[in-house]
């Protein structure tokens, strides 16, 4: 999605400059992606965080609890509103100051709307739940205490788009941060204190009322004399059928994600659903990199699909691909090697039923080495999106259910993994159709076949290391990842896999000095 901010007066990051060149405008924006790119990895390390320190202040019923209270507001909350905080980033481009408050307004009002009916839903659910028993009682009590966290967070979610779409990229990393870290404070402190189950859920209703109350200052304050009551706002009919078709293919998206953990915490125990909450994570900044490479490379792709040179695109696309192997690769099988070690040391003992939830769903990393549907996007092709997210959803209730019942819980990441699986093979399909290359050269399957057989072949001294030498889980996974990566660094640089530059790359943002560059070159 392309859009144009119009800076409001006294709010931009950069000063006013008369038709910068080309370079320096590129320049510019990759700062200002990078810089929100950083609110990402936060808002992921906070995410991965919480489960890692909850797990030592709170007994494994009360993770539970926690766990599935959370994963429903959250799944529910971002369903219900996905597309539409996004939309102020299209709908406030070229519009004039006036506009752009009462749209923003109407934004607001709409995410309130919607705040309101999921506190209404909560509020049936429980009441049915409670009647027919489908919920455990010791979960389904703190049900209503998130009526009051939808009414103030629903709308709040438009502060961080708002601040992207005024041009306040480093307020909106900020933002970001801010948020994750007191959304991570308002759950730990409590159940720090030892205090009731409750009370992290009223300390997040009261981080969303703040957020609220920042979102409506900050809109008093970019639209101050902002045009008159004349001026006309997006249509609410406008509004929904930009953010439909964006909403629901990330609907699918979500769904698919969180399928395997609704499906355990209703066919399973509370233990062993908290079992699977914290053993079903991929690690976030190894997941992040090739998100980012592909919001970067995205409008080069854009450009050369549009020029109808496709087959370009793809290669430009295969040789990130291959770079992001050399990191991601080795990492994954790592962690393959290492999950019982990662559990022991994040989260103790009591957890090592989580293990191979962790391991499996390490594996889908062997495969997330790009942004395939960044390519189809770049096409045009976003129905295929759709698409793709619908079938791996059909997938992972068709796999996961079964396997569940026949291998236990576990079964339901193994679902999760072959839908990854189906969908990839989906996006690579549609991007050699759009592109007109073969779908055996849409991907580079040689190279990445070769990374991962070094990977392979350097995980045996980790392997020996984890059987052979006994060590606590810190001792032991700092032993298997220097035997590992040390074997691995050697093999693929005499292979020839990993060349002279990208050992400069990597020796340059070691010391710091490729960050400093960076900063110096506005990247």
């Amino acid at each position: 999605m392309e859009y144009s901010p119009t800076p409001v007066d006294d709010v931009r990051d950069e000063p006013p400059a008369a038709s910068p060149p080309a370079a320096l405008e590129g320049q510019v924006l990759a700062r200002q992606v990078g810089v929100v790119v950083m609110g990402r990895i936060a808002a992921a390390a906070a995410e991965v965080l919480l489960p890692i320190l909850l797990v030592r202040f709170l007994d494994k019923l009360s993770v539970a609890v926690l766990a599935y209270v959370l994963l429903l507001y959250g799944t529910v909350a971002t369903i219900v509103a996905t597309g539409l905080p996004e939309s102020v980033l299209y709908f406030l481009a070229g519009k004039s100051p006036g506009q752009r408050r009462r749209t923003v307004r109407r934004l607001a009002l709409i995410l309130g709307a919607f705040g309101g009916l999921v506190a209404l839903g909560f509020l049936g659910f429980w009441a049915i739940a409670s009647w027919t028993g489908a919920v455990e009682a010791r979960m389904l009590r703190f049900i209503p205490w998130l009526v009051p966290y939808a009414l103030f967070d629903l709308p709040s979610r438009l502060l961080p788009h708002l601040l992207v779409a005024e041009s306040r990229h480093r307020q909106s990393a900020w933002f970001s941060m801010l948020d994750s870290g007191s959304q991570l404070v308002a759950v730990l402190v409590p159940a720090g204190l030892g205090a009731p189950l409750w009370v992290p859920f009223a300390a997040l209703s009261a981080c969303a009322a703040v957020k609220l109350g920042v979102l409506w200052g900050a809109m008093r304050w970019f639209y101050r004399g902002g045009g008159g009551d004349d001026a006309a706002p997006v249509s609410v009919g406008a509004i929904f059928r930009y953010a439909l078709p964006l909403g629901l293919s990330e609907i699918t998206s979500i769904l698919n994600q969180r399928f395997d953990r609704f499906l355990v915490a209703a066919l399973f125990t509370s233990a062993q659903f908290a079992d699977y909450f914290v053993g079903a994570w991929q690690i976030p900044v190894v997941t992040i990199i090739p998100f980012a490479a592909g919001n970067v490379l995205m409008p080069r792709f854009t450009e050369l699909f549009q020029a109808g040179r496709g087959a370009e695109a793809v290669a430009l696309w295969r040789l990130s691909a291959e770079k992001i192997c050399l990191i991601i690769l080795p990492v994954a099988v790592l962690f393959v090697v290492s999950a019982e070690e990662t559990v022991a040391l994040l989260f103790g003992s009591s957890y090592s039923g989580a293990a191979w939830v962790f391991r499996i769903y390490t594996l889908v990393l062997l495969g997330r080495v790009a942004a395939y549907g960044n390519m189809l996007a770049a096409a045009g092709r976003t129905r295929d999106v759709l698409y793709a997210t619908s079938l791996g959803l059909v997938v992972n209730v068709v796999a996961s259910v079964p396997l569940a019942y026949i291998v236990g819980f576990t079964g339901a990441a193994w679902g999760t993994v072959a839908a990854f699986v189906v969908i990839v093979g989906y996006y690579l399909r549609q991007i050699g159709r759009s592109s007109g290359v073969p779908v055996r050269q849409v991907f580079p399957f040689a190279r990445w076949a070769q990374v991962l057989g070094v990977c392979g072949a350097a995980a045996g001294p980790a392997v020996a290391f984890k059987l052979l030498v006994p060590a606590g889980p810190g001792l032991a996974l700092a032993g298997e990842a220097v035997a590992m990566l040390v074997t691995y660094s050697v093999l693929g640089t005499v292979l020839g896999l990993i060349r002279r530059a990208d050992w400069a790359y990597v020796r340059d943002w070691l010391s710091l000095r490729g960050l400093r560059s960076a900063e110096g070159r506005g990247t």
